[in-house]
Order: structure tokens, then sequence, then C-alpha cells
């Protein structure tokens, strides 16, 4: 089939036999992320996805906030669009795990989507079957990316495939699609900063091109400026905060770059040889067959080979670039490169077959490979998940709470120019969350790094609630490890110590009950690391040694279900060859936590 013929519209018969094999590979694709989603691999949990979730909570909860506030960062105007998104899956589902991966599963739709419009758009229809099998059979790493409810990297690829679709379709001199082509870039641009360098590349080619005219380049700039409303507004309220990122301006940070060297070895830790083995055919394919690709793909394909090298010479520059790797997460900010490596390995396996003879044969072998590594990666996953079995493992995700209002309220409260007590008593009047899980938030997140006296802090909190400040007291476990540099012993004199000055101050009657419920907070946060099943075990190791007291593993408990949300039936090994009675409480935490996360 020409490059022309591949342009036309399909008569509506041809129409239908496209949307079948669409439809196909939709199927597989939320099939395959359920089973992974319930199989009790790591695919949920992530800090900031359960922000999300607290962030819908604030938008629901009456939080009496200006909108641009409720953000989560000001610059993440993906996050907040995925705040919304959960808010309105936790009115289906409740504040539940389910919320999150229904939201993630359903961006990947879009994309996988978005992608079949681009690849067919630059490669033509023989490209879009292993597009699609190849997205949704990726290296394990990043189908576990797809799965977290984030609206960052990796759901930001959805606007950057729809962009390249409609630069391709401009560049063609199809000037319809400039006022689209412009909507998707503003809105994308919002949504993840990661758009930036596509925008400008396409429009350097429009402007070399000369592939529109006075009116076109009106609809593209009109277009751009509606799409981009959202981030003018937020800009417009926030200031330069908007390009505040992680403490740096946009742009900074190339002095601290990681090496190249240092990164992939991170990501092989992370990816195993199956996963590798796809990302480096993803990688050299495209530029195999530089030299034989038809006149009429040439434009399209090192156009997007260009976007490939320029985004990667790019990251290095702005800070972007990172080697703290601790999981598959660490992946998230590569999944620009691997998605674009994916779009090209897709074409150059159809342009092989279009080739026919031996080139048609080294693109079955590369799609096989490909396929036969992903089908390997993603059943070995399945198989090494923890939940006793996919039914046992969805009704952990339905049943059970994903939020994280402490982190979030942290991040809210900072920008507020109100004092400790005017914080509290905002964050506290949040509507639709149980008391024991709000106030101790509240705590947290106001008085973590507080260098207010104790007693001070407790004086406040019984003005503003007389008769329940005691719940917000288990939020004060960050509170009492600062400074300690990760000691939990050195931590529970602080807390002695403090609660004694409070009651000599006459703020604390009953000082054995709130050494108690401070002890149990200091439990939940631990020594602050991931609650991964190795820092646990630390963090066991050095309870035990310390010979800490017992409110203590009762917050570890709680802390644990973080890890074993959907495989409980691990906390076994954890606890395996301990005290009878530290078992014990650290189960009672346990299924308090658990029976407080109850969605219902």
């Amino acid at each position: 089939m020409s490059a022309d013929e591949d342009q036309q519209e399909p008569r509506p018969r041809a129409r239908s036999r496209e949307l079948l094999p669409a439809l196909g590979l939709v199927l597989l694709l939320v099939g395959l992320r359920m089973l992974l989603a319930c199989s009790g691999a790591h695919t949920f949990e992530r800090g900031e996805e359960f922000v999300r979730a607290a962030a819908a909570t604030a938008v629901l909860g009456d939080l009496d906030l200006p909108w641009v506030d409720l953000f989560y960062h000001h610059y993440e105007g993906g996050g907040f669009v995925h705040a919304l998104l959960t808010a309105g899956a936790m009115q289906l589902f409740g504040p539940s795990l389910l919320a999150h991966k229904v939201v993630a599963i359903g961006l990947e739709v879009l994309l996988l989507l978005a992608g079949l419009l681009l690849v067919r758009e630059a490669f033509g229809r023989r490209a879009q079957l292993p597009f699609g099998l190849l997205l949704i059979l990726a290296p394990v790493a990043f189908q576990k990316l797809a799965l977290l409810n984030l609206g960052i990297h990796y759901q930001a690829l959805l606007f950057q495939f729809l962009l390249a679709w409609a630069g391709l379709r401009l560049l063609r001199g199809d000037r319809s699609k400039a006022l689209l082509c412009g909507l998707i870039g503003g809105f994308g641009l919002f949504y993840n900063y990661q758009l930036a360098p596509l925008i400008g590349l396409i429009g350097l080619g429009l402007l070399l091109g000369r592939s529109l005219d006075l009116m076109g380049w009106g609809k593209l700039v009109v277009g751009f400026l509606v799409g981009a409303l959202p981030l003018l507004l937020v800009w417009a309220s926030v200031g330069d905060s908007v390009l505040n990122i992680h403490g740096q301006e946009l742009g900074e940070g190339a002095k601290s770059a990681a090496t190249v060297g240092s990164v992939l070895r991170a990501l092989g830790e992370h990816l195993g040889p199956r996963g590798w083995l796809q990302l480096l055919l993803f990688a050299a394919l495209p530029f195999a067959i530089w030299s034989r690709v038809p006149a009429a793909r040439r434009g399209a394909y090192r156009g997007l080979v260009t976007y490939l090298v320029l985004f990667t010479l790019v990251i290095p520059f702005t800070g972007f670039l990172s080697d703290g790797f601790h999981d598959f997460f660490g992946a998230m900010r590569y999944a620009p490169l691997y998605g674009f490596a994916l779009v090209l390995s897709a074409g150059s396996i159809a342009l092989l077959l279009e080739a026919g003879g031996g080139a048609a044969k080294l693109g079955l072998t590369a799609c096989a490979a490909l396929l036969l590594a992903g089908i390997s990666s993603t059943a070995a996953a399945l198989e090494e998940g923890q939940a006793p079995s996919f039914g046992a493992g969805y009704e952990r995700i339905a049943t059970l709470g994903g939020r994280d209002l402490a982190d979030y309220f942290a991040k809210v409260a900072g920008r507020l120019d109100l004092s400790d007590r005017e914080r509290v008593e905002l964050l506290s009047s949040t509507t639709g969350v149980p008391r024991h899980e709000l106030l101790p938030a509240v705590a947290e997140a106001v008085y973590r790094h507080s260098k207010r006296p104790f007693w001070e802090l407790v004086k406040e909190l019984r003005e503003v609630d007389p008769g329940g400040w005691h719940d917000y007291l288990p939020g004060f476990g960050i509170w009492a490890s600062r400074g300690q540099g990760g000691q939990l012993v050195n931590c529970i004199r602080r807390i002695k110590r403090n609660v004694e000055i409070a009651a000599e101050a006459g703020f604390v009657e009953d000082q054995r009950r709130v050494r108690r419920l401070m002890q149990e907070g200091l439990g939940r946060v631990g020594i602050g690391s991931f609650p991964t099943e190795a820092n646990l075990r630390d963090e066991l190791d050095q309870m035990a040694a310390g010979n800490l007291p017992m409110p203590v593993y009762l917050g570890f408990g709680q802390r644990c279900l973080r890890a074993y949300l959907v495989a409980p039936a691990r906390l076994d090994d954890l606890l395996e060859g301990r005290p009878t009675k530290v078992q014990e409480w650290v189960r009672a935490g346990f299924e308090e936590a658990e029976s407080r996360r109850r969605v219902d």
C-alpha cells in the first residue's frame, strides 16, 4: 500500500475492520493490567499516587482554599488533572486502591489509542498491531509505571503521541489540524513540561517547511493559548512558583546531573535481562534501518528519531537525569525515551515487513524476540505477585483505601501564609474523613518540622479541640524523629523528655497515655524510609536492639500494611523468629490499620 493510499479515509467496512483489532488490543491491555494490579506485585502504594486521592478528598471535602492551592505541586498540572479524575473514580469506588487503578488503566487505554493514531500516520496501518502488542507487553518496569495514578512522565506520553500525530498532519499539509495541534500542545504543556522539546521541534519544522499560511498560524497560536489557559491562570496566581521544581528553577540542576553510566547501572538493576533485551531492540531498530526507509516515510521517521535524540541530549542539562532508583519507579523519568523508541520500533518492524524477503524475516524475528521477552517477563511478574489469588487481590484493592493526607496537607499548608493554629483549624475542617485518619495527618503536616516547644504545641491543640486533642498525637512521629539521626532509641527519649516538660507546665495530665500515642506515631513512620520489606526488617532489628516499648510495635504494624496491602500473608515471613509478644503487637497494629482502611 502506498503512503497516499494509506492516508485516504477508510470506507465504513474498512473502518470497522480497523476498529476490531483496536478493540482487541484495548481488551488485552485492560485484562493484563488488571491481572498485574491484582497479582500482589508492587503496582501501587507510591507516595504521590496516594497524594492524588488526598487532593481528590480535599476537592470533595470542601477544603476552603482557592483551586490553585489544591495542587500538590503548582508545576504539576497533570497531577491536579488526575486528582480530579480520582475524585470522580472515588465517587464510584470510594477512596480505594481500585479507584487509582481505574484511572491509571483508563489513561493507558487513551495512550494506546493515541499511539495507534501516531504510528498509522507515520508508518501506515501495518505498524499498529506491533505497536499495540509491544506496548501491552512492555518491559515490566513500564507496565508497573502505567498502573500508577500519577499524571506525570508516563501518562504525559498520551499528549506527546497526540501532539506528534497532529504535528505530522500539519507538516504534511493538513491545515485543518492547526487549531487541534495548538490545543493539544497548550494543554499538554500544562499537564507536563516535558512536552516543551516536542512543541519546539514541531514549531521549527513548520517554520522551515513553510507548512502554514497566516491563517493557519493564527489558529495554531489561538489553540495553544486556549489549551495553555490553565497553566497561564496558575502562573498569574502563584508567579514563578509554577517553575519551581523540587526546590530549583526550571533549567537548573545540570551541575548535579548523574552520569550516564550510573543511570544505566541503576536501570539495569530493576529492568532485568528481558527488559534490557526489549529496550536495546527498541533503541537499535530505528537506527538499523535508517538508510532503508522509503521516501514517503522518511520525513516522519527522521523527525521522530530527531526528537528522540533531542530529548536524550536535553535531559542531562535540566537536572532531569537521575540515578536515584530504589525500585522500578526510577525508570519514570525515562518514559518519553521508551515511548518514542517503541513507536519507532513498531514503525521499523512494519517497514521491514513491507520490504519483503530477508528484510521481512528480520522484522518478524525482531518482533518475535520483543514479544517473547515481554510475555516471559510479564508471566514472571504475575507469578511473583504476593496475593494468594487474583480474586483475593481484587477484593483487597477494591476494599482498602489508598490516600496519604499527611504528605498532601504538608505541601498545601507549607504554602499558606497562616499561623500553625490557623493551618490546623483549616485542615481539620476537611469533611468526609474519619477523625482517626484526619487529625493525625493534620498534626504531622503542620508540626513535622516545628521548632516550637512541645508543651506549646499541646497548648495550641487543647485550645483548638479541648475534648479531642489526644487524637492528634499519633501524628507526631516525624516530629519525634527530627534531628535524631534515624535512631529510634533517641526518638523515644525525646518523646519522654518533652512529655515530662509539658506535664510540668500543666498541659498534660496523663503522661502515659500521651507517650503511648506518640510512640505509636513513631512506629508508623519508622526511620522515614520507604516501607520495603528490607527496610522493615532493618527497623525491626533496630527496635529489638533498643528494647523499645510495645506501642512502637503497634504503630510499626500499621506501617507494615503499606508494604503488604495486597498480600497480608507476607507479614508472616517478616515476623518469623521474632518474640511472641512482638508478633502480637505488630499483628494488632496491622489488623487495626487494615480495619481503618476499609472502604465502606
